[in-house]
């Protein structure tokens, strides 16, 4: 059996805080493991290797059996950038390899609304996982009985998921007749194109909203211009509070469509990363798959970004926020939902770039390195 290599994700931040506890479970369970099997496990801590690119060659081999990402779970780690593509990537990965199981988070703080209910579709994809739990551990410390007992079931827990995803793997090549890669990816194909059109209507329903969104900036605004043009600016701050209570529902609904981009692309990418690597291995799909890259093209010519977090209309509306609640509910919405677009946009994004890599080149773009940026409040796009 190969020996288990763990890359362990966290947040820097939370281990400063922790007096160095993150990275000492790390060690600990690395040590547990060792002492279980007579076996070593490569743990890898320190993300200035890049272990991005290692952990993608090994689960894209035979290694991926032994091949684990063990987030630390905590409300920071949600909050960081980095911490959540870590996550959302080896998910897919793992996913699309069949090997899901080699996911194994701790749930190391509090994270509030920890269920598979939770908008933010990564925390309700870490919620239904076998996560340990690690909250009243990490209070009790590493020397108490409780800590080293789930210390060694955690050690255990390696050593069963390694041998049962190793057995299924060799189960799956034995077992007569095997199910064949084209038929596989034919029912992955299907799937893919009955859910696509969902996220392209998703992408549309917002620049329905954010139209309408701007056609009552566009009328509030002449309207303001003619009392100011007619010596009557004492009443612009009521209709300027009309305008925040015309506009807060499409501020609400373009946050609303965020998440549901959002967690329909999630739930796509395990599948496209399968669909594009069985392209790269094989001409033979590309024509299958000229439809389905043409949508990915539509939806991210569709998700290019218009004012940024710096354009005159998105000060003014925070300056309004300063002085109104209504405002402020608006603000709030765009600025809540942001996180969400973006790493929508992102994964949309890393699905042009494996097709064009699949593809061989067949489909060229002018704009392969464009960034989607960042977007803050008002701009009521899925870019925002």
């Amino acid at each position: 059996m190969n020996d288990a290599v763990i890359f362990w994700s966290y947040a820097h931040r939370d281990d400063e805080a922790d007096s160095g506890g993150i990275t000492h479970l790390a060690s600990r369970i690395a040590n547990e493991y060792s002492l279980l099997t007579g076996r070593d496990l490569d743990l890898f801590v320190d993300k200035k290797l890049k272990w991005g690119e290692l952990w993608r060659e090994r689960i894209d081999s035979s290694l991926a059996a032994s091949t684990y990402l063990i987030p630390v779970l905590t409300p920071r780690y949600f909050q960081r950038d980095e911490c959540r593509k870590e996550l959302r990537e080896f998910h897919a990965q793992a996913k699309a390899r069949g090997v899901a199981d080699v996911l194994l988070p701790i749930l190391y703080a509090e994270i509030e609304d920890f269920s598979s209910e939770n908008p933010d579709e990564l925390i309700a994809l870490a919620s239904r996982s076998q996560y340990a739990d690690w909250r009243e551990l990490r209070v009790k410390g590493p020397e108490s009985a409780e800590y080293r007992e789930e210390l060694n079931t955690v050690a255990k827990r390696l050593v069963e998921v390694t041998r049962r995803v190793t057995e299924r793997q060799l189960q799956e090549e034995s077992d007569a007749p095997p199910v064949p890669e084209e038929q596989r990816f034919y029912d992955i194909l299907e799937t893919v194109k009955a859910k696509l059109p969902t996220l392209i209507e998703a992408v549309e329903q917002d620049r329905v909203t954010e139209a309408q969104y701007l056609a009552q900036l566009t009328v509030y605004n002449q309207r303001m211009d003619r009392l100011r043009r007619a010596g009557r600016a004492g009443a612009v701050p009521a209709v300027l509070q009309e305008l925040g209570r015309a506009n807060l529902p499409f501020a609400q609904r373009h946050a609303q469509l965020a998440r549901h981009y959002n967690s329909l692309a999630l739930e796509l990418d395990p599948l496209m990363s399968a669909l594009f690597r069985a392209a790269k291995e094989s001409s033979e799909e590309h024509r299958l798959l000229l439809e389905i890259v043409d949508d990915i093209e539509d939806i991210y010519q569709r998700i290019q970004s218009l004012p940024d977090s710096e354009s005159p209309r998105v000060t003014k509306q925070r300056q309004y926020a300063e002085k109104s609640r209504t405002w402020r509910e608006i603000v709030n919405a765009f600025d809540s939902s942001s996180p969400f677009a973006v790493e929508g946009n992102a994964l949309v994004s890393n699905w042009r770039a494996q097709a064009t890599q699949a593809m061989g080149g067949e489909e060229e773009h002018s704009n392969d390195s464009a960034d989607l940026v960042h977007q803050d409040a008002g701009t009521g796009r899925l870019d925002d």
